[in-house]
């Protein structure tokens, strides 16, 4: 089970043998939890995408284990998890168990794709993401820059608030 997978039925607290039904109960019970609506904190919302996330994984990985049934409980095929000696052939004539493993072999291939396509459209967004953070950082000042200057607008108040006082008080006196 590769890492992805790990985390998606950790995230679901589910155990890897879980079925559809305990999968839709779990998430259930984890969106009322994190739901935005019941309690609005960042953790939440945080905690409700990756609830979101990790179902999609987890029904995924649910329902290839469903359409490739014959190859993986074993029938028709030579190794699997109940048989370490897995080859990767299909052995006997069953026709279903065949275009079961095609099947899988293509999913598989389609799958690899869509995680090359889906990594450099993330090195796309994060590399847009920081070109435009750079940007903005150069347009604009950095918070001690500002007080900084705020600061010196307040002394500039004070001095010249000061200074009137004094002329006030001057101009008290001569008369």
């Amino acid at each position: 089970m590769n890492e992805l997978v790990k985390w998606a039925y950790e995230t679901m607290e589910l155990d890897e043998y879980a079925d559809e039904k305990q999968l839709k109960h779990q998430y259930r019970i984890l969106c009322k939890r994190y739901h935005p609506d019941g309690n609005n904190s960042d953790i939440n919302l945080q905690s409700y995408y990756r609830v979101q996330q990790a179902y999609q994984i987890v029904s995924q990985v649910i329902r290839n284990r469903k359409s490739y049934s014959a190859v993986y409980s074993g029938y028709g095929v030579k190794g699997t998890d109940k048989n370490p000696y897995f080859t990767g052939k299909v052995i006997g004539n069953n026709p279903q168990v065949h275009s079961n493993y095609k099947k899988m072999q293509q999913r598989m291939n389609e799958n690899a794709r869509l995680k090359e396509w889906e990594d450099a459209a993330r090195k796309k967004k994060e590399r847009k993401k920081n070109e435009d953070s750079e940007k903005m950082l150069k347009s604009r000042k950095l918070p001690s820059q500002t007080e900084r200057e705020k600061l010196e607008k307040v002394k500039k108040h004070m001095e010249a608030e000061r200074i009137a006082e004094i002329i006030s008080v001057l101009l008290e006196s001569n008369t």
